[in-house]
């Protein structure tokens, strides 16, 4: 006896039987763009340069890197683990 092919995806679902994704579908009318998806260089109302992000990336991972070695110093001079290396 043959065995019977795998029934057809519904439309709106995709081969693995998922929901299809409709952009913005979910959002209130107010909040709709009406192009889903904006393009990747506009820099809108609101939006920031590339240059601008690369900055407030570079601030941000720098206060990370000085928080985590002031506190490793920290740990080091007062933690039970004093003379070992933190892990990186």
């Amino acid at each position: 006896m043959p065995e019977n092919p795998p029934p057809a995806p519904v439309p709106g679902h995709t081969p693995g039987g998922l929901p299809l994704r409709v952009p913005q579908a979910n959002l209130v009318p107010q909040l709709r763009t009406g192009k889903p998806g904006a393009e990747a260089g506009d820099t809108a109302a609101g939006g920031r340069s590339p240059e601008e992000v690369r900055k407030i990336i570079g601030a941000y991972r720098s206060g990370t890197l000085r928080g985590r070695s002031d506190a490793a110093r920290a740990l080091g001079e007062h933690g039970p683990d004093a003379g070992q290396e933190p892990p990186r």
